[in-house]
């Protein structure tokens, strides 16, 4: 079971003020006497109370106290700071990260709302005319968002599935992954198959009426824009 979230405000009641201070004073030495024996550290507690503000109690003893106060003198200035924690420096460390997280939430909220007012104007057909600036610029930073997400996958994508190069070094075939193949267009043939070159170079009349007189050329698929959506092979 989860433990109650305290409310760290002041005690109104005497009566009820009193009895948590006593309780929560004797689980804080318990606490520091289990730490101290079992971690092996110097520790001591002095608490002042608010009937006998005099008389502090202290914890193991007035000179296990000392012996530890006089060792944390001992050290620099920047030493003692380093790591010192109050309640003052606790509560803003909380502030801080409350803040942080209410940032994250409204960020998380305001995508939401802008994902559902895009998907409003592709499906119900409401303009855009209709929207405000807030919601334009808002829309205009997502989508340009999106698009470089898309670009670094395609990115990916084609570096992973990027077409063999074959290569002769020396008389030895070398096979290169992740680069586009490359055609060479002078290409000279000896020998009995200098005869099937010659004839398969006589077609490039046909080529040429299918490209429109250029034979050399052919469409990239990298150059078709493909429409966005999740037809797109680059997008999981």
């Amino acid at each position: 079971m989860a433990r109650k979230k305290v409310d760290l405000t002041f005690i109104t009641k005497t009566s009820k003020r009193k009895a948590t201070f006593k309780k929560r004073k004797n689980g804080l030495i318990k606490k520091i006497g289990e730490i101290s024996i079992l971690c092996g550290i110097q520790a001591c507690a002095i608490i002042y109370s608010p009937d006998e503000p005099d008389q502090p109690e202290v914890w193991p003893s007035e000179e296990g106290v000392e012996s530890a106060i006089t060792r944390f003198r001992s050290v620099s200035e920047l030493e003692q700071s380093k790591k010192m924690f109050c309640q003052e420096s606790f509560l803003r460390q909380r502030i801080v990260k409350v803040q942080e997280q209410l940032k994250k939430v409204r960020n998380e909220n305001r995508k939401k709302e802008i994902n559902h007012l895009i998907s409003q104007y592709l499906t119900v057909g409401n303009k855009l005319e209709s929207a405000n600036i807030i919601d334009l610029n808002d829309i205009s930073f997502l989508a340009d968002q999106c698009l470089e997400d898309i670009t670094k996958k395609i990115a990916a994508r084609k570096a992973q599935m990027g077409t063999p190069v074959t290569e002769n070094n020396g008389g030895q075939t070398v096979i290169r992954h992740g680069e586009p193949a490359r055609v060479n267009h002078h290409v000279q043939v000896q020998g009995p198959y200098t005869t099937d070159v010659e004839a398969m170079q006589n077609l490039n009349w046909s080529a040429e009426i299918i490209n429109g007189g250029a034979a050399n050329e052919m469409l990239a698929l990298d150059d078709v824009n493909v429409p966005s959506g999740w037809l797109n092979q680059y997008i999981p």
